[in-house]
């Protein structure tokens, strides 16, 4: 015979959230959880988004040093041709 102790879980975990809504930004199923098994997850979320800030900020300097050379060649230009700069500054 099957125990009846799972659609019991349900109906609990059902009412749990009916009863208890969780709040904003926290999911339910972090309540449904060992808190050890809670903060491993946050750890390794933590973690990941670490590791990608890390990726960002270096892909912002790349940005920033290829647009700052950009327009150093941009300069240039202009001030190497004054007829370009003329043309440019009418439009």
């Amino acid at each position: 015979m099957r125990a009846p102790w799972p659609s019991c879980l349900a109906a609990w975990q059902r009412h749990a959230r009916a009863v208890a809504p969780t709040p904003a930004g926290v999911p339910a199923r972090y309540f449904l959880q060992p808190r050890s098994k809670i903060l491993e997850e946050l750890t390794d979320r933590e973690r990941t988004c670490t590791t990608e800030l890390e990726r960002l900020k270096g892909s912002r300097a790349a940005l920033e040093k290829g647009a700052g050379a950009a327009e150093g060649e941009l300069r240039e230009l202009l001030q190497s041709s004054p007829a370009l700069a003329r043309a440019l500054s009418k439009q």
